[in-house]
Order: structure tokens, then sequence, then C-alpha cells
């Protein structure tokens, strides 16, 4: 059964929006965002007239909207029906992972090489052994706040526009896949656990090192998802 279309928008706190740009990535944000997080379930269809009515513009500026989001993997057009939100395959969630190694290894070498040492022994501070205790006592919303920082702390230090694109992308296809792979058996403290190492190798400026405690924390969860695929995909 197809979902039911995206509510009606809510207004922005800033300034209005104005021209034919801003309408466009208004309606490629809100639709990214509500794929990214299953609100439009995978495989329903996107009209473009509903599409059009919710956001109050024309049916020409959607279209531009659904290409963009198509160029981005989040939508697919199959025939006869027209725009779908994509669904993954099994084999494209791995190869998904495969690049956020790379790209995320990358960045926090990059982070690493320009400075800012402070953040991550702040960062390390906050990751103690009580924080451990309440993460595992069930608080899973504190570790996946702690890593939504430690990524943002590492993309502003990273500070290369072209890599922060490619890991939004690649974050936002598997978003819901990261939320259940942490409430997988032990992956909540193995995480943490692996987040520590790398903040460690961070502190101490060794940027190869952090590197590859990275990659190899994201490899541990690639492993821990296909042990346990059949409950998280």
């Amino acid at each position: 059964m197809e979902s039911e279309q995206p509510r009606q928008s809510k207004p922005s706190s800033g300034a209005p929006e104005t021209g034919s740009g801003s309408d466009v990535q208004r309606i490629v944000e809100q639709l990214r965002s509500r794929i990214s997080e299953h609100e439009i379930a995978p495989g329903s269809k996107l009209k473009e007239q509903d599409i059009a009515r919710e956001f109050g513009v024309s049916r020409t500026k959607v279209r531009e909207a659904l290409a963009a989001l198509e160029i981005r993997g989040f939508v697919a057009r199959t025939p006869n029906r027209g725009a779908v939100a994509r669904r993954l395959e099994l084999s494209q969630v791995f190869e998904i992972y495969d690049v956020r190694e790379v790209l995320e290894g990358l960045a926090v070498r990059r982070a690493v090489e320009n400075g800012r040492r402070e953040i991550w022994a702040e960062l390390l501070a906050e990751a103690d052994g009580a924080f451990e205790e309440r993460v595992l006592a069930g608080e899973l919303h504190l570790y996946e706040k702690l890593f939504q920082r430690f990524r943002k702390e590492v993309i502003d230090a990273a500070a290369n526009p072209v890599l922060t694109d490619m890991l939004d992308s690649v974050r936002d296809q598997t978003n819901v896949t990261l939320r259940r792979v942490v409430m997988l058996p032990g992956r909540a403290e193995q995480g943490l656990r692996n987040l520590r190492l790398a903040l460690e190798a961070m502190k101490a400026g060794d940027a190869a090192g952090a590197e590859r405690l990275r990659r190899n924390g994201i490899r541990e969860a690639i492993a821990a998802l296909k042990h346990y695929q059949r409950f998280v995909l």
C-alpha cells in the first residue's frame, strides 16, 4: 500500500523563500528528509500534483525537485508509475557502507590535520564511564546525539565542502539503518569503545591512526549488519 503523501509543510522560521531556485531547494530538502527518515516509505509514489499543492508551487518546479532527488539517489523513476521513493536493495546498503568507510576515514584525517585538538578532548571526556553506563542502560538517544556531534565537529574541522556533500548523501540514504544497527546486541558498547579509540588518536594529533580506527569502527558495524541483516533491513 502506498504511504500517505507528506503532510502540510511548516513555514520556515527564517526569511520567506523567494524565487524559483529557493522553491525547488525547499522541496528537495523537505522530501529528502522525509524519505531518509522513512516518513515517506520506500516504494511510495510521489505524486506531482499533491506535492505542488502542498508547497504552493507549479508542477514544473516539482519536476525539477524530483530530478534533483533522483540524481542524489532518493528517488527512482519507474515505467507507468513515475517517481517513487527509492527502495535500497541489500547489496546497495553494503555498497553505501563501503563508501561511508572511506569518506569518514578521510574526513577524520583532514579534521586532525587541520588542528583544533581541544574539541576531541572535550568529546572524549563526554564519552566517559558514566556516559557508557547510561547508554548500556538503554539511553541510546545519548549515543546517537554524541555521534551526531562528533560527525558535525569532524565535518566542520575537515573544511571540505565536496566531502561534506558526499557524506551528507551517504548518511541520508542510511539514516534508518544506522539507528537499527545501534540497537543490535553489543553494538552501542562496541561503537562507543571504537569512538573513544578514534578520539584518543585525534586528541594526540595522530591523523593516520585516527583514520584507521574510524574505518575499523565502520567495518565492525558492517559485520554486525551482515550478521543481523534479516532483522535490520
